[in-house]
């Protein structure tokens, strides 16, 4: 923090989470860019919905989309560091004490749950029991269905209540191994073993409260709770059947604190226990439950109070996992034993706090050390036509996070960001940057910048120009593998200098298998079928592309040109009249042209209603054909008499009086203005006409 003040978090993702280390790695990365000079307020720490709201409007972040071990990583750290700048603990960052009185409804010892697995014999397993009874635990959870017959574990648990007695609690937890009739089976033989409840007992979630309905046993949500960020509310309602007993909630898997605390307190409103439990992580998240759970304890009683709910016990955590460590991460592990006063195994929140405080990393166990990572940039001119553009090109390393086996290149679009237009001065000067534009300037620069393979990746605006590339793609990819029957005999020697000809590999080739490669482009000419008929629910500019793809295959590739022309009959009827008789032109895959009843009308591609129509003085073809120059600025339309007449806005008019010869002056009648005029931008037109001349 700016103060100086320094917070610790732990990132240990296992197999429960959706997560893998190599995930975790490299959003951290991401995220330590995404934190410089962002601020970190001690609201924070109020956890009902402050932290998500921090990391959407700070950070710019989809809180959801950061992987639970991460984010609870995050906010401990956070949480530690606003702990480390008051001069005082996570507990109290978390509930303030406001008085003396609620000083002392704070727990300072927290009691810990025994994990035990049942792996070996019945026998043994309840000596190891006793053993850990007379070390101070009251309450032992046992691992059951691990493989052997729910006969032979219920047998075990048994044999372990005739050991210990009545007086120690037991839980058992199957992970969700059992079929629902093995489950039921464990469950008739187990009934009269006073257990406190059994974790997840059958495979399938929705048999869950069928288990309790038919065996009577109690039953502890843990799996279930773990994914409910898939369904929250179908997830939270289980919670209210009286057959639900506990929730066990891993910080580390539900995501964070705040969203452990959400779910403590729907849970708490129900009158049912919650249990914090750790995924074997070290002394340094365990330092942090313990307080959790210290902090939830103190919310559970008040909330208790306020329904006049029947006061229970305080509960025993499953931070027993320390056990399982053989090394941990500081030199100075976090104390948990036997409390003199109480005679139970439990841990101090004044020894957790300490650790927190004092935290210093054991480098012995240190295997890696990850470094802040550069952020590569570098200047690259591109030149299109008559336009100019200077990119900034960033290399950043740590958006690996979007890909595990490629580097990210980030661009700024033309006219966006740090990218610079040349020879533009005013802001009234800068050309239209149609997605046609865009798409071949970026096609350059991926050219200079990834000669290979690359994934093109898009928010928004870029998101439809990816997408046009895409559609491109198809269109070269067609144009590659589908043969030229009108000049089979070229050979590939002739064509060095060219696009490569599927008609060149027929004879045979080392490596191009011809065959395939036509299978695959008709396959690919589908894809464009199947995008035509989801045209209604794409934006008009690529359905338009689309088309335009088609048109183009259907010129250069004649033998296909009956297939395009008359597209699959479950194609709409309008689609197929607007590519086979009526005839259009876009320009700047913005705005559509169409030619019909003896006028030319103008739409924007996103909008079902036409901007405006002309009749060009009238002479126009019934259903004129028509065609925008490249700049769409200038279009040109048939006749009736077989020439044509050109329409234009200032632009067009200015480049056409750039290119008009004294004979071609001679024969133009003067300039007159149409009615051309959609909203924005504003088009100005005029109308020129040429006789004996097609297009």
């Amino acid at each position: 923090m700016e103060d100086g003040s320094v917070g610790f978090g732990e990132v240990a993702p296992l197999q429960i989470h959706k997560e893998n280390l190599v995930d975790a790695e490299y959003q951290l990365r991401f995220l330590i860019h995404a934190m410089k000079q962002v601020d970190i307020s001690s609201f924070l720490s109020l956890l009902k919905g402050s932290f998500s709201y921090w990391i959407w409007n700070e950070l710019g972040i989809l809180p959801s989309s950061i992987f639970p071990s991460v984010r609870c990583h995050l906010e401990m750290a956070i949480l530690n560091a606003i702990a480390d700048s008051k001069g005082s603990n996570l507990l109290d960052v978390l509930n303030p004490s406001t008085n003396v009185n609620s000083k002392c409804e704070k727990s300072s010892e927290v009691p810990i749950c025994a994990l035990l697995d049942s792996n070996k014999s019945a026998s043994e397993v309840a000596n190891v029991v006793a053993a850990l009874v007379k070390e101070g635990f009251s309450v032992i959870k046992l691992k059951v269905a691990r493989g052997r017959d729910p006969v032979q574990d219920a047998t075990l648990i048994q044999e372990v209540r005739k050991k210990v007695g009545c007086q120690i609690i037991i839980r058992v937890d199957a992970n969700r191994n059992w079929t629902f009739e093995e489950a039921m089976k464990f469950g008739s033989l187990a009934k009269d073993c006073n257990l406190q409840c059994i974790e997840e007992p059958v495979q399938d979630e929705d048999d869950i409260l069928k288990f309790y309905e038919e065996s009577g046993l109690p039953v502890a949500l843990d799996e279930t709770v773990d994914k409910i960020q898939e369904n929250p509310l179908k997830k939270l309602l289980k919670v209210t059947h009286p057959g639900i007993v506990a929730v066990v909630i891993k910080p580390s898997v539900v995501g964070g604190f705040e969203n452990a605390g959400l779910i403590a307190q729907w849970v708490h409103q129900h009158g049912k226990m919650v249990v914090v439990s750790s995924a074997f992580e070290s002394s340094l998240s365990l330092s942090a439950y313990t307080q959790f759970s210290s902090y939830l304890e103190v919310q559970r009683l008040s909330t208790f109070k306020l329904l006049d709910f029947k006061a229970a016990p305080s509960v025993a955590h499953g931070l027993g996992t320390y056990r399982w460590l053989k090394e941990d991460i500081t030199l100075d592990p976090l104390l948990i034993g036997r409390n003199p006063r109480s005679g139970l195994v439990e841990a101090s929140v004044e020894n957790a706090s300490r650790l927190l405080h004092n935290f210093q990393v054991n480098q012995n166990v240190i295997c890696n050390i990850i470094a802040e990572e550069k952020v590569c940039r570098y200047q690259l001119d591109v030149e299109h036509y008559s336009l100019s553009c200077s990119f900034e090109v960033y290399w950043i390393t740590i958006m690996k996070t979007f890909s595990e086996s490629a580097k990210c290149i980030s661009i700024d679009l033309p006219g966006h960001g740090k990218s610079v237009l040349h020879g533009v001065e005013r802001v009234a000067e800068e050309p239209w940057l149609s997605l046609e534009i865009v798409g071949d300037i970026l096609h350059k620069v991926i050219h200079h910048v990834a000669p290979a393979k690359v994934t093109l990746v898009g928010y928004s605006m870029g998101a439809r120009i990816a997408l046009y590339m895409a559609l491109k793609f198809l269109e070269i990819f067609l144009l590659l593998f589908k043969s030229d029957i009108g000049c089979p005999e070229k050979s590939a020697t002739q064509g060095v200098s060219q696009a490569v000809n599927i008609s060149w590999l027929v004879h045979s080739h080392p490596v191009l298998n011809p065959t395939v490669l036509m299978t695959e482009a008709n396959m690919t000419l589908g894809i464009s079928f199947k995008l035509l008929q989801c045209a209604g629910n794409l934006p008009g500019c690529l359905t338009i592309t689309v088309l335009n793809c088609l048109a183009v295959i259907a010129r250069k590739r004649p033998q296909h040109h009956d297939t395009i022309d008359k597209p699959p009959n479950n194609i709409s009827k309008d689609l197929k009249k607007s590519t086979s008789v009526v005839q259009f032109d876009t320009t700047q895959n913005r705005f559509l042209v169409a030619g019909e009843d003896g006028q030319v009308k103008f739409w924007d591609v996103d909008s079902i209603n036409p901007l405006t129509s002309t009749d060009a003085d009238g002479g126009l073809q019934g259903l004129p054909r028509l065609k925008f120059n490249k700049e769409g600025n200038i279009l040109a339309v048939t006749t009736m008499d077989g020439g044509f007449k050109m329409l234009a806005n200032a632009t067009g008019l200015r480049s056409l009086r750039t290119i008009e010869t004294p004979a071609f002056e001679a024969l133009r009648p003067p300039i007159e203005s149409a009615a051309i005029k959609p909203p924005q931008p504003e088009i100005q037109a005029g109308v020129s006409s040429c006789h004996n001349n097609t297009i």
